[in-house]
Protein backbone atom coordinates (compact mmCIF):
# COMPACT_ATOMS: atom_id res chain seq x y z
CA UNK A 1 0.00 0.00 0.00
CA UNK A 2 1.43 3.58 -1.32
CA UNK A 3 1.40 5.83 1.58
CA UNK A 4 2.11 9.63 1.36
CA UNK A 5 3.03 11.29 4.38
CA UNK A 6 2.96 15.23 5.03
CA UNK A 7 5.97 16.41 6.96
CA UNK A 8 6.28 19.53 8.51
CA UNK A 9 7.56 21.21 11.67
CA UNK A 10 9.18 24.98 12.18
CA UNK A 11 12.69 25.60 11.05
CA UNK A 12 15.66 23.16 13.03
CA UNK A 13 13.22 20.68 14.19
CA UNK A 14 14.66 17.64 12.38
CA UNK A 15 12.20 17.39 9.32
CA UNK A 16 15.48 16.40 6.81
CA UNK A 17 17.20 14.69 9.08
CA UNK A 18 13.87 12.51 9.71
CA UNK A 19 13.71 12.21 6.15
CA UNK A 20 17.17 11.18 5.68
CA UNK A 21 17.25 8.84 8.52
CA UNK A 22 14.05 6.91 7.02
CA UNK A 23 15.65 6.92 3.42
CA UNK A 24 18.55 5.49 4.77
CA UNK A 25 17.76 2.95 6.97
CA UNK A 26 14.50 1.63 4.98
CA UNK A 27 13.84 0.57 1.46
CA UNK A 28 11.44 2.57 -0.97
CA UNK A 29 11.32 5.91 1.36
CA UNK A 30 10.92 8.98 -1.30
CA UNK A 31 11.12 12.39 -0.03
CA UNK A 32 10.84 15.03 -1.93
CA UNK A 33 9.05 19.06 -0.96
CA UNK A 34 7.47 21.72 -2.42
CA UNK A 35 10.14 24.32 -1.46
CA UNK A 36 12.36 22.01 -4.33
CA UNK A 37 11.30 23.62 -7.50
CA UNK A 38 11.02 27.13 -5.58
CA UNK A 39 14.47 26.73 -4.35
CA UNK A 40 15.72 26.22 -7.76
CA UNK A 41 14.29 29.88 -9.01
CA UNK A 42 15.93 31.29 -5.85
CA UNK A 43 19.19 30.11 -6.85
CA UNK A 44 18.60 31.42 -10.33
CA UNK A 45 17.38 34.89 -9.05
CA UNK A 46 20.45 35.09 -6.34
CA UNK A 47 19.46 33.40 -3.44
CA UNK A 48 23.08 31.95 -2.70
CA UNK A 49 21.26 28.91 0.15
CA UNK A 50 21.55 30.45 3.39
CA UNK A 51 18.63 29.54 5.92
CA UNK A 52 18.77 33.17 7.81
CA UNK A 53 15.01 34.97 8.42
CA UNK A 54 15.57 36.74 5.38
CA UNK A 55 16.50 33.84 2.76
CA UNK A 56 13.73 32.31 4.97
CA UNK A 57 10.77 35.08 3.95
CA UNK A 58 12.05 35.54 0.26
CA UNK A 59 11.55 31.74 -0.09
CA UNK A 60 8.07 31.36 1.48
CA UNK A 61 7.01 34.60 -1.01
CA UNK A 62 8.16 33.14 -3.62
CA UNK A 63 6.57 29.81 -2.91
CA UNK A 64 3.09 31.99 -2.55
CA UNK A 65 3.81 33.56 -6.20
CA UNK A 66 4.70 30.35 -7.70
CA UNK A 67 1.27 28.34 -6.62
CA UNK A 68 -0.56 31.74 -7.40
CA UNK A 69 0.53 31.82 -10.46
CA UNK A 70 0.31 28.39 -12.03
CA UNK A 71 0.10 25.51 -8.71
CA UNK A 72 3.91 24.14 -9.58
CA UNK A 73 5.14 23.83 -6.10
CA UNK A 74 2.35 21.44 -5.46
CA UNK A 75 1.88 19.79 -8.71
CA UNK A 76 5.45 19.26 -8.83
CA UNK A 77 5.47 16.90 -6.16
CA UNK A 78 2.40 15.29 -7.69
CA UNK A 79 4.15 14.78 -10.86
CA UNK A 80 7.44 13.12 -8.70
CA UNK A 81 4.78 10.65 -7.04
CA UNK A 82 3.36 9.34 -9.98
CA UNK A 83 6.49 9.55 -12.16
CA UNK A 84 8.26 7.14 -9.55
CA UNK A 85 5.02 5.32 -8.51
CA UNK A 86 4.58 4.58 -12.56
CA UNK A 87 8.05 3.58 -12.98
CA UNK A 88 8.29 1.37 -9.88
CA UNK A 89 5.09 -0.31 -11.20
CA UNK A 90 6.67 -0.92 -14.64
CA UNK A 91 9.72 -2.38 -12.84
CA UNK A 92 7.40 -4.63 -10.96
CA UNK A 93 9.54 -3.94 -8.31
CA UNK A 94 8.94 -6.12 -5.08
CA UNK A 95 7.13 -4.36 -2.74
CA UNK A 96 6.62 -1.27 -4.38
CA UNK A 97 3.11 -1.09 -3.65
CA UNK A 98 5.09 -0.52 -0.02
CA UNK A 99 6.34 2.81 -1.07
CA UNK A 100 6.32 5.74 1.44
CA UNK A 101 6.47 9.41 -0.01
CA UNK A 102 7.50 11.81 2.43
CA UNK A 103 6.35 15.18 1.24
CA UNK A 104 7.38 18.17 2.99
CA UNK A 105 5.08 21.14 3.00
CA UNK A 106 4.05 24.12 5.23
CA UNK A 107 1.22 25.72 4.32
CA UNK A 108 -1.95 24.48 6.31
CA UNK A 109 -4.15 24.87 2.59
CA UNK A 110 -1.26 22.96 0.57
CA UNK A 111 -1.02 20.60 3.31
CA UNK A 112 -5.45 19.66 3.16
CA UNK A 113 -4.90 19.40 -0.32
CA UNK A 114 -2.66 16.48 -0.05
CA UNK A 115 -4.87 14.85 2.50
CA UNK A 116 -8.38 15.74 0.23
CA UNK A 117 -6.97 14.66 -2.85
CA UNK A 118 -4.43 11.85 -2.15
CA UNK A 119 -5.74 10.28 1.71
CA UNK A 120 -2.45 11.26 2.78
CA UNK A 121 -1.73 11.27 6.37
CA UNK A 122 0.20 14.31 8.33
CA UNK A 123 3.13 14.46 10.51
CA UNK A 124 4.35 17.77 12.88
CA UNK A 125 7.90 17.41 14.11
CA UNK A 126 8.50 19.64 17.40
CA UNK A 127 11.97 20.88 19.12
CA UNK A 128 11.80 22.78 22.50
CA UNK A 129 14.67 25.21 20.66
CA UNK A 130 12.85 25.95 17.60
CA UNK A 131 10.00 27.65 18.93
CA UNK A 132 10.21 31.43 17.71
CA UNK A 133 8.98 33.94 15.29
CA UNK A 134 10.65 32.91 12.06
CA UNK A 135 8.95 36.35 10.35
CA UNK A 136 6.99 34.16 7.72
CA UNK A 137 3.94 32.81 7.95
CA UNK A 138 5.38 29.47 6.06
CA UNK A 139 7.26 28.85 9.35
CA UNK A 140 5.43 30.97 11.98
CA UNK A 141 2.42 29.38 11.36
CA UNK A 142 3.45 25.72 11.10
CA UNK A 143 1.37 24.73 13.77
CA UNK A 144 -1.97 25.92 12.14
CA UNK A 145 -2.91 22.15 10.99
CA UNK A 146 -4.14 19.53 13.21
CA UNK A 147 -2.09 16.71 12.17
CA UNK A 148 -2.52 13.58 12.64
CA UNK A 149 0.89 12.33 14.00
CA UNK A 150 2.90 14.41 16.77
CA UNK A 151 6.70 13.46 16.63
CA UNK A 152 9.10 14.93 19.68
CA UNK A 153 13.09 15.79 18.57
CA UNK A 154 14.55 16.49 21.83
CA UNK A 155 17.51 14.29 21.93
CA UNK A 156 20.66 13.21 20.30
CA UNK A 157 20.88 12.87 16.69
CA UNK A 158 21.16 9.04 16.63
CA UNK A 159 18.24 9.04 18.81
CA UNK A 160 16.56 10.99 16.44
CA UNK A 161 16.95 8.83 13.57
CA UNK A 162 16.45 5.41 15.58
CA UNK A 163 13.06 7.54 16.45
CA UNK A 164 12.53 8.63 12.51
CA UNK A 165 12.93 4.49 11.27
CA UNK A 166 10.78 3.35 14.39
CA UNK A 167 8.47 5.80 13.09
CA UNK A 168 8.40 4.75 9.22
CA UNK A 169 8.22 0.61 10.49
CA UNK A 170 4.91 2.30 12.22
CA UNK A 171 3.39 3.68 9.08
CA UNK A 172 3.96 0.94 6.91
CA UNK A 173 2.27 -1.38 9.49
CA UNK A 174 -1.12 1.02 9.43
CA UNK A 175 -3.97 -0.10 7.00
CA UNK A 176 -4.18 3.22 4.97
CA UNK A 177 -3.45 3.38 1.52
CA UNK A 178 -2.89 7.09 -0.40
CA UNK A 179 -4.11 7.76 -3.40
CA UNK A 180 -3.12 9.49 -6.97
Amino acid sequence: MMKILVVNGQPRSGKDLFCEAAQNNCSLIYPISTIDRVKQVALFAGWSGEKDAKSRRFLSDLKDAMTRYNNMPHDYVLMYIKNRSHLLDQLDMVGYDNAVFLVQAREPEDIQRFVDENNARTLFISREETAQNWGNHADDNAWDFNYDYYLENNGTIEEWEEESVKFINMIRRESWESRI
